[in-house]
């Protein structure tokens, strides 16, 4: 009886310490920077969608999608956002289980736009004609519908039927290895089709480059930046997956340190939080910097002038 007690009592005294450890600890060592990191992020991606919105030269079907994955960014840094300050304000552990669970569904709908604009920009390049007939925007709103009823249907089930606290150091195996499973699966979609989306897209760059010097035929400006716009979103895509592995390696070793007593899964903790929201701000950062009729937008939004709200066919046009 005395041992029984012993091992209840020793138990509940590790839960009270990783309950009591329960700050936003999680989110990394500097988590209360995160509410000013994840505000910024979130007015960039408000911008960039406005931008996008008003372009002349991304074509439907990409602003659909461009969209849609500036929707999750914003609320990747909203939820890891609103987790630390819930925290900070009512002490709370409900609201850091809340934001990781929110969090996690709007990660996985973002890794579901990235593989879908990779096979998206695959087909377009690829299969131009059957491109240009068949994919139509009701198609790409369909499909982006389709990615945040998956995330969640999956946010749902996992709150109706598994139990987990993250918090608590108690972590569901089946839960993490789905987000994993979902992760490769789409990476592995991505490095697929990454090298030819931008072999492809170069080769149709230097080839309508060759042809107005050498024709003297105007060039399509929009058939241009579609092609220059791909490579920044295959960019993009890369700089996504490369900043969500450090949580993939994360929940890959609380499987075998659900309390993250071990050195490496601690550096990973700390560490993979913040790469959700620096993928958040670089994501829509990279777009505005590598695509110049964004630029000119944003120039023309901050001077609050309409000089450079037009871009011509001839300014439109740079090498990527």
């Amino acid at each position: 009886m005395n041992s029984s007690s012993e091992v209840a009592s020793s138990e509940n005294s590790s839960l009270a310490v990783n309950e009591e450890e329960a700050s936003p600890l999680l989110y990394g060592r500097y988590g209360y920077s995160l509410i000013i990191i994840g505000a910024v992020a979130m007015f960039v991606d408000v911008i960039y969608m406005r931008l996008v919105r008003k372009s002349k030269t991304i074509f439907k079907n990409l602003q659909v999608y461009i969209i849609s994955l500036m929707v999750c960014y914003f609320f990747v840094a909203f939820s890891f956002t609103l987790a630390p300050l819930g925290f900070l304000l009512f002490k709370s552990t409900f609201a850091i289980d809340l934001g990781v669970s929110f969090g996690r569904s709007v990660v996985i709908s973002s890794l579901l736009h990235t593989a879908v604009l990779s096979l998206d920009r695959l087909l377009s390049i690829k299969q131009p004609n059957f491109y240009s007939f068949r994919v139509t925007p009701r198609i790409c709103y369909g499909v982006c519908f389709c990615i945040w009823f998956v995330s969640a249907l999956n946010n749902i089930v996992v709150h109706a039927f598994v139990t987990f606290q993250p918090v608590g150091g108690r972590f569901n195996v089946g839960v993490y290895s789905s987000f994993v499973f979902v992760y490769f699966s789409c990476l592995l979609v991505y490095v697929g089709s990454s090298r030819s989306i931008i072999v492809c897209a170069k080769e149709h760059i230097r080839r309508e480059n060759l042809i107005q010097r050498i024709v003297g035929a105007p060039r399509d400006s929009q058939n241009l930046e579609t092609f220059r716009l791909s490579i920044i979103i295959t960019t993009a895509s890369g700089f996504l997956y490369l900043l969500y592995l450090p949580s993939q390696l994360f929940a890959l070793f609380t499987f075998f340190d659900p309390y993250r007593k071990l050195r490496t899964t601690l550096f990973l903790q700390n560490i993979a939080f913040p790469s959700y929201l620096l993928e958040s701000l670089l994501g829509p950062l990279l777009y505005l910097v590598r695509f110049r009729e964004t630029r000119q937008m944003l120039k023309s939004l901050c001077c609050f002038s309409n000089e450079d709200a037009v871009v011509s066919r001839d300014t439109s046009i740079e090498r990527v």
